[in-house]
């Protein structure tokens, strides 16, 4: 008995940190951009970038939901369940980690526009 709680923490503490782990990288592919190294894109064409993403966090939530169920401890399902959700709230994090980010590169060039257009007032024509 005491075997198998062992076991199952053991397993809970890896998912936990392999979900983090992911998630971290996941935030670190998306932030630096590591995918437009890959697929270029241009204005509209990196809205389809953004289903990829999509596309890529729905493949690492299934996958953590299939391992869970082939290698995680009894009952089967439940620790698929179990991997996939950890999984799944990781990967939401991680979206809600580059809004973050985003706004706060969106805040920070909007101070630039404004400073550049009190510096020179030509080169704003809605002021």
């Amino acid at each position: 008995m005491m075997a198998h709680r062992m076991n199952i923490n053991r397993f809970a503490y890896s998912i936990l940190f392999l979900a983090a782990l992911i998630g971290t990288l996941f935030v670190l592919a998306i932030t630096t951009g590591w995918l437009r190294t890959i697929f270029r894109c241009e204005s509209f064409g990196c809205i389809s970038l953004a289903f990829l993403y999509l596309v890529i966090s729905a493949l690492i939530t299934m996958t953590f939901f299939i391992c869970g169920v082939l290698f995680g401890p009894e009952p089967r399902l439940s620790s698929g369940l179990f991997a996939g959700g950890v999984s799944l709230i990781a990967m939401i994090i991680s979206f809600g980690a580059v809004y973050i980010q985003n706004q706060l590169q969106i805040e920070q060039d909007w101070k630039s526009y404004e400073e550049a257009c009190a510096k020179h007032p030509e080169i704003c024509p809605e002021q």
